[in-house]
């Protein structure tokens, strides 16, 4: 007969088996939520290519990390009226500056108050924020970022100043109000490949992907005035807009134009497209109950 000590260490691998399959289930790191929230669970969507988002530790660098670390020469009276009333879950917004920005580096380089913009940042600064600096200067669009005193009764706080982006929200403009659904979304459609040139030249040349391109985060050829949005038409150019988390990814190198491509179309039906759908039935239920 064996000793009880070697019948327990036989059923110890069952035992262990038993605890596992009725164990509960481990929670899901939130930024493991947070990407599949923006890019669902299915591999076609979610593939090994793209990596972790841009503010991953492992993916700033030095200078990254100083991306705070100066006060900038701002009061409050040197902030205008906040753009589109743009209030995002992981800012505070963006604004126009009333005066002109000096930038030191290397002497003074001179930036006029028309084509820049402000956004005030949530304390405190953290990684995903240097990640969204360190996505402005791949693409081209920062100007300076730190800590300034621009509101009258706080003290100061992280701010990004960067390039304003020329175009006009497409939900705004007259025309597409004006449209039937079906139009609208023939409109959406003609944005669509100015898009994807976009987002592929980035994820391409910078590995840098723009996973969050819904109809509130790009611009199309149009203009504005204190009481119209007109658009361009035919829509010949779009620009996207927000570089700060959650929406933007390291991607892998060596990945290729066709692999984005194809990574688009999934991505444009599901958030762009369908996701406008969605919008515009609750519209027309709201509209309906109202008869």
């Amino acid at each position: 007969m064996p000793a009880l000590g070697s019948s327990v260490l036989y059923l110890l691998p069952l035992l262990i088996a038993i605890l596992f399959a009725h164990a509960a289930p481990l929670p899901i790191p939130p930024e493991d939520q947070m990407r599949m929230t923006l890019l669902g669970t299915t591999k076609e969507r979610n593939p090994p290519w793209i990596l972790g988002f841009y503010g991953n530790d492992s993916y700033l660098n030095k200078d990254d990390k100083k991306a705070f670390s100066k006060i900038l020469s701002l009061s409050p009276q040197d902030v205008g009226d906040p753009i589109n009333g743009d209030r995002g879950q992981w800012s505070s917004g963006v604004a126009k500056l009333t005066k002109n920005y000096w930038k030191l580096k290397g002497g003074f380089r001179r930036y006029s108050k028309d084509n820049i913009v402000i956004k005030k940042l949530s304390v405190p600064v953290g990684n995903n924020d240097m990640g969204e600096v360190k996505a402005l200067k791949d693409v081209g669009l920062y100007v300076d970022s730190g800590f300034a005193r621009i509101e009258p009764h706080n003290g100061q706080v992280p701010v990004i100043l960067m390039k304003k982006v020329v175009g006009v929200v497409m939900l705004e403009a007259a025309e597409f109000k004006d449209a039937h659904r079906e139009q609208k979304l023939e409109l959406l459609e003609e944005a669509k490949p100015l898009v994807r040139k976009q987002v592929v030249h980035w994820a391409m040349t910078k590995q840098l992907l723009h996973a969050e391109f819904n109809i509130g985060n790009f611009l199309v050829g149009g203009t504005q005035t204190l009481i119209h949005v007109s658009l361009n038409q035919p829509i010949a150019e779009a620009q996207l807009l927000d570089f700060g988390y959650p929406g933007i990814f390291k991607v892998r190198k060596g990945v290729t134009e066709k692999e984005v491509s194809d990574w688009f179309e999934l991505q444009w039906e599901v958030c762009t497209k369908y996701g406008y759908k969605q919008m515009l039935d609750i519209e027309m239920a709201r509209e309906k109950s109202k008869l």
